[in-house]
């Protein structure tokens, strides 16, 4: 479901080789869609906090992965050339703040919330005007499915090397109520039935 996603997303954003795209958040779904904004040629700028995603990332090739902190927007500002960016992804479950995505958009440029959105999330819609910024979503992962799988056996876009935890069914009610309300973002649970 997550290379599906990350697919939809692509199709929203009309993605074209060459365009920069920053990302914020996500963990795995951020990390799938910068690899494969690398695939069709764009330039992913991945931006999170976490530093194991962070890490993941920079082994997957995503060169502009930068922290979550006030420098983000600096660091995006020159990766573009001051120019800022075409497209701008904002993932539901990023624990920053909406704002640095759209400040991170330049003229004309398309922003998509993707995922589940759980929150509230406002936007300044004086701002995004004043840009001339087209706003979108996507919060499913239909449609996309015969590419995904594809992509992945054909070893396109690798998912086996995100961290996971094997679950016994049998002890589920026990594991369950342990699990932190972020872990499921970045790592894969795997439930086993014996």
């Amino acid at each position: 479901p997550v290379v599906s996603m990350a697919l939809n997303i692509i199709d929203k954003i009309n993605l074209e080789k060459g365009d920069h795209v920053a990302i914020f958040g996500g963990g795995k779904l951020g990390i799938v869609l910068a690899c494969l904004i690398n695939y069709y040629q764009a330039v992913p700028i991945f931006v999170i906090s976490n530093p194991k995603m962070q890490q993941i990332a920079l082994q997957k090739n995503i060169f502009y992965t930068f922290n979550d902190d006030e420098k983000a927007n600096e660091e995006i500002f020159a990766a573009t050339g001051g120019r800022l960016c075409e497209k701008v992804v904002y993932l539901c479950d990023a624990a920053i703040n909406v704002e640095k995505a759209i400040d991170a958009c330049g003229i004309n440029a398309i922003f998509c919330v993707g995922g589940w959105l759980n929150t509230k999330c406002n936007l300044n819609l004086q701002y995004i005007q004043d840009k001339n910024i087209t706003v979108n979503s996507v919060d499913n992962c239909y449609g996309n499915f015969p590419s995904a799988l594809n992509l992945l056996t054909n070893g396109l876009i690798k998912v086996d090397d995100f961290d996971y935890e094997e679950l016994s069914f049998n002890d589920l009610d026990k594991t369950i109520p342990q699990v932190k309300e972020d872990q499921p973002l970045y790592q894969n649970i795997i439930i086993t039935f014996e």
